[in-house]
């Protein structure tokens, strides 16, 4: 086995916990890694934690505490601030668009059946003299000197006579085919399908892939550094009660089972909670179990694997660390053990 890497350092301790504090997750991630190896493999190294207690802003365990549950924290604040987000909730509103595209309405007549090699007879009812009128208009128009500029360039007169022309020649149910909404519906037809391509991969915004940017941050995942803090403060917790020779852990036991339990409960909420995003299209709201994510699950996991150990370390003593039994309760039913 060898040694930790701050090991030679002149101040073995402070090194890591400048690791630990670093905004950079990479000298971040190799610092909670070592932290985790320490705490469970060295315990000389486990020892000195307890036992600093002359350190420039705080003892060495209060700053190794603060920078551990500060990481857990995180997962809460981003929590918040996704709910708190106005996207967040007319996501699940959009959503629903996936399911309601109807069929569109015949927007043109039948095809007609008529020679069209033929001198078309010349038009005799209202009906007919109208779509003549209007296809020579639109006939002239497009092959002009002004083609292709607005409509509004035909002048008021000639846009009355479309309005009109419109009217009297249109269905009812061709007139709405044209309407906004149901331009709309052909969008959003299209769209779905085009999401449902394999070229629409990278615009999907997947559950998966949301749960896990709130959880455990983003441009990178935080996840190691989450399971690393957890396990440390697990070991320092059990840890303190044989090897800490000033009891200076022992005020903070309230706080992390506090910090467990809310964490716990938040992040088992968020993932039954968060809207799926309409772009999801192959996500089956129907599934349940379909909300759970692997990375997101491993956090939980050992955040009640952390809560269960410091129960039974500490669970004799919580009413002398101020821990009610209702505390005390709850901490137990999220961490699924039996009440007592």
């Amino acid at each position: 086995m060898g040694v930790p890497l701050t090991q030679d350092s002149r101040d073995p301790n402070g090194s890591l916990l400048i690791g630990l504090k670093s905004k950079k997750d990479v000298t971040k991630a190799f610092a909670s890694w070592e932290l985790a190896l320490i705490t469970r493999l060295f315990e000389a190294r486990r020892k000195s934690i307890y036992s600093e207690i002359e350190r420039a802003g705080g003892t060495t365990w209060t700053q190794t505490m603060t920078s551990c549950s500060g990481t857990i924290q995180e997962i809460n604040a981003r929590i918040k601030i996704f709910q708190d987000s106005p996207s967040s909730v007319t996501t699940s509103q959009q959503g629903q668009s996936q399911d309601n595209v109807q069929k569109l309405p015949r927007l043109s007549a039948p095809v007609k059946q008529d020679n069209i090699l033929t001198n078309p007879r010349p038009p005799v009812k209202r009906r007919e003299q109208i779509e003549s009128t209007i296809g020579s208009v639109t006939k002239s128009y497009g092959q002009g000197p002004n083609q292709g500029t607005p409509l509004k360039a035909l002048g008021p007169y000639a846009m009355q006579s479309l309005k009109i022309a419109q009217e009297k020649l249109l269905y009812p149910e061709q007139r709405e085919a044209i309407s906004q909404a149901s331009l709309k519906s052909t969008f959003t037809k299209y769209l779905m399908k085009f999401l449902r391509s394999r070229y629409g991969r990278p615009f999907r915004q997947i559950h998966r892939r949301r749960l896990c940017a709130v959880i455990l941050g983003t441009p990178y995942s935080s996840l190691n550094i989450v399971l690393n803090s957890i396990d440390s403060l697990r070991e320092l917790g059990k840890g303190s009660l044989n090897e800490d020779p000033y009891g200076t852990v022992n005020k903070d036991i309230p706080r992390l089972i506090r910090t467990f339990v809310s964490t716990i409960n938040n992040i088992e909420s968020f993932t039954k909670s968060i809207p799926i995003h309409w772009t999801d299209v192959e996500f089956d709201v129907k599934n349940e179990q379909g909300r759970k994510v692997e990375e997101v699950q491993q956090v939980v996991d050992r955040l009640k694997d952390g809560l269960k150990e410091l129960i039974a370390a500490f669970g004799g003593y919580a009413a002398d660390l101020g821990l009610g039994p209702k505390e005390m309760d709850l901490a137990r039913q999220v961490a699924g053990l039996d009440t007592p």
